[in-house]
């Protein structure tokens, strides 16, 4: 049973990687797993919420999407999470900072909600977002989660 899942993780690390030029300069978007212990940096993360303590992870459902059992529709829920960090324990900015980075994570992803065409739709869920204090400084993490669907596959 062939899923459209991991294109999808990749469809969406692609979108946001044509960004690292621009709006997303100086943030590292990669399907990692979640934020290590020592030290952060401004980032978004696809395919887990960021959490070390989640086992969060891509889904996918199928089911058939016809009597002849030839075409299946699939829908998933890919997490991600975005990371912004500062060097003080001063959260006013680094919050706001994580903010834009989802918003331009929520519009890049809709301007394109069928990722060139590999999926019907994409649904874009914001989290809440959690602060994280050490020695190095703070940092903010905002999960989020994208639902897809892709029907006759």
């Amino acid at each position: 049973m062939p899923s459209v899942m991991e294109n999808v993780v990749a469809g969406m690390l692609a979108a946001l990687r044509t960004l690292n030029d621009t709006t997303l300069a100086g943030v590292t978007v990669d399907g990692a797993k979640a934020v290590s212990g020592k030290g952060y940096k401004d980032s978004v993360i696809v395919g887990h919420d960021g959490d070390p303590e989640s086992d969060a992870e891509p889904v996918f459902t199928q089911v058939w999407a016809n009597m002849a059992q030839t075409r299946r529709t699939e829908t998933g829920d890919i997490p991600g999470a975005v990371i912004a960090t500062t060097g003080s324990t001063s959260t006013d900015t680094v919050r706001q900072k994580a903010f834009d980075v989802l918003a331009v994570v929520e519009a890049t992803l809709l301007a394109d909600p069928t990722l060139a065409g590999l999926v019907g739709s994409l649904e874009f869920m914001g989290g809440a977002s959690r602060t994280i204090e050490n020695s190095l400084g703070s940092a903010v993490v905002i999960p989020f989660s994208v639902h897809y669907w892709a029907p006759n596959i």
